[in-house]
């Protein structure tokens, strides 16, 4: 069983890949998601598209990264960018739907986990790779 990070995720965070501008935005990130977990349920909307709109733009930059570095795990890693992608796509049409409990349980128990296994794993050997062009630690 993974254990659930706590609610705050900006005060909770404790990995980070080494990569100042990377962890920089998933700062900003662990922020926005605090920050859609707080919205009212006129602004939830809003809150979920902010969100999602940063972690394209973060994961447009990771891809540069694992293009210029030729990452060999590029495309699983892309993969899961897609995978939470569409998941938050499925939380704004719950959301849209009038679901945002649905909403809140993947802000505040789902997307949590994900990030910090994501950075844990795919975004920490991406970083080494670009840095030393080793896979694994």
């Amino acid at each position: 069983m993974v254990a659930k990070p706590p609610s705050s995720m900006a005060a909770s965070i404790a990995v980070a890949t080494g990569d100042a501008i990377i962890d920089a935005d998933h700062v900003a990130f662990e922020v926005l998601i605090d920050e859609a977990a707080a919205a009212d349920d006129a602004r939830l909307g809003a809150a979920l598209k902010r969100l999602r709109r940063h972690l394209v733009e973060h994961f447009e930059q990771e891809d540069v990264m694992m293009a210029e570095t030729r990452f060999p795990a590029a495309g699983f890693h892309r993969g899961d960018h897609e995978k939470v992608l569409a998941r938050i796509d499925r939380a704004i049409a719950d959301n849209a739907g009038g679901n945002p409990r649905a909403v809140r349980t993947f802000l505040e128990d789902e997307l949590p986990v994900w990030f910090v296994g994501h950075v844990a794993t795919l975004d920490a050997v991406t970083v080494h790779w670009a840095r030393t062009g080793v896979l694994g630690f």
